[in-house]
């Protein structure tokens, strides 16, 4: 979804025929629809964690937004989902975490 809504505005930006104005708003629109959702923390390894598992961040972290939208404000659930994707990523990212005593 991310990658067709940044195709979409691109094509948009490319499109010379189009109302300026009316234009301009559409590809707003549209670069904020891609962005809604994602947040890029590092970009060289997010792009790598893509690669390594053919899985975008966004669709993670736009699942447990989901999830946790559902849920009372100061909910503690949303705190501890909010940590558990965190280590599913680091996970998939890095692999295991071996921790040494």
């Amino acid at each position: 979804m991310l990658r067709e809504n940044l195709r979409s505005a691109y094509l948009l930006l490319n499109n010379e025929s189009a109302n300026s104005s009316k234009h301009l708003e559409e590809v707003q629109k549209v670069l904020k629809s891609a962005a809604s959702d994602c947040v890029v923390q590092e970009r060289n390894s997010f792009v790598a964690f893509q690669a390594n598992t053919g899985v975008e961040v966004c669709t993670y972290r736009l699942i447990v937004k989901n999830a946790y939208s559902l849920l009372e404000k100061k909910n503690p659930v949303k705190l501890e989902a909010e940590a558990m994707l965190d280590d599913l990523i680091r996970y998939l990212r890095y692999g295991p975490i071996k921790l040494e005593i």
